[in-house]
């Protein structure tokens, strides 16, 4: 019997929030010497204007994909530090199906990484029956040597449950045509017999928050067991997007475990320890190097205590990003506060 089911919303945050929890078991699987996700920003193109995303408001932005060379070198280079439990994320502030080589950089990605999972981010907009037949020949159960880091998945980023919200967000009439998109890809997928597990993503809002329950009740009975439905909450991107309409509660800030975790390449090659870092990318006071001048592994080690530091001492001001971001707030707290210092 799955007792989870039954346990109530206050008592799933009294056992979050207990420290056996928080210190044993979210430090033991976070806190590793190797980053634990790996973004990859294969393009920073797109077919939309997302009022959620600071993309639109970047106005020297030079529109690139990733050189494929710099990609085989980004993976070859974190395959030969990271462990197995490494996840690629293959996003950023593109859409990655606009990527000209993306077959070929997932075929390269998993044959260099076979025991890593992969993880696609995309608004869903390209994802035709030919893309998602390339997916699921590329991703999925038996693509993978080991499913101990939970599979390979994609994520639609569907964001609202009506045309209205979804326009408003989004910035484009595209809600139909993306939810016959996301309806083919589980289609196409039941034929082929395999592919990646499916993330269908909404935003709560104080606009779509009415919206939730529906858009589960619509998903929940299409979708396997394996797939998920994410109910996201609404981030400033390091104080990029206005966030009036967030209905997300924040109290008492803790460090950020991204700066534990994470490690993110944009197309030119520059390396950042959070995708918060793309909304000011060269400017941002979290970058730490670029890969065509050192080694990732150097980059990534010789910079990332800096960082961590100012967390652990409570220093937020110290890089601009993180003084005004508030997407520490989505991940777990991890930390006990020791004077004025967190362990």
């Amino acid at each position: 019997m799955h007792f989870a089911k039954y346990i109530t919303p206050r008592i799933k945050d009294i056992i979050r929030n207990s420290i056996p929890y928080r210190y044993a078991y979210l430090r033991s699987i976070t806190l590793s010497k190797a980053p634990f996700a790996v973004n990859i920003e294969l393009t920073n193109r797109c077919n939309l204007k997302c009022t959620i995303c600071p993309r639109p408001h970047i106005k020297d932005l030079a529109l690139k994909d990733m050189d494929f060379g710099l990609f085989k070198r980004i993976v070859d280079e974190v395959s030969a530090f990271s462990g197995r439990r490494t996840c690629f994320y293959l996003v950023g502030l593109g859409e990655p199906l606009l990527y000209p080589r993306l077959d070929e950089a997932i075929r390269y990605l998993r044959k260099t990484c076979p025991k890593n999972p992969i993880h696609l981010s995309t608004n869903g907009v390209m994802l035709d029956r030919d893309k998602s037949a390339m997916l699921c020949h590329n991703l999925g159960l038996k693509s993978i040597m080991d499913l101990s880091g939970g599979g390979d998945r994609l994520l639609v980023s569907l964001n609202a449950g009506d045309r209205k919200a979804y326009n408003s967000m989004m910035g484009s009439d595209e809600f139909g045509r993306v939810t016959e998109n996301i309806l083919d890809f589980i289609d196409v997928r039941r034929t082929i017999g395999d592919g990646p597990n499916l993330v269908i993503q909404v935003i709560r809002t104080k606009s779509t928050k009415r919206q939730i329950d529906d858009f589960i009740d619509h998903w929940k009975p299409l979708i396997r067991k394996s797939d998920h439905l994410h109910v996201r909450d609404l981030f400033n991107w390091g104080g990029q997007i206005d966030t009036s309409e967030s209905t997300h509660e924040i109290q008492g800030r803790y460090p950020c475990i991204s700066l534990w975790i994470g490690l993110v390449v944009d197309v030119n090659g520059n390396v950042y320890p959070c995708c918060e870092a793309l909304s000011t990318r060269e400017k941002s006071g979290l970058l730490m190097g670029n890969i065509g001048e050192k080694p990732l592994k150097d980059i990534y080690y010789g910079k990332i205590g800096e960082f961590r530091s100012a967390h652990i001492n409570s220093e937020w001001d110290r890089i601009s990003e993180c003084e005004r971001c508030d997407f520490w707030s989505g991940n777990p707290n991890i930390w006990i506060k020791w004077g004025n210092r967190w362990v």
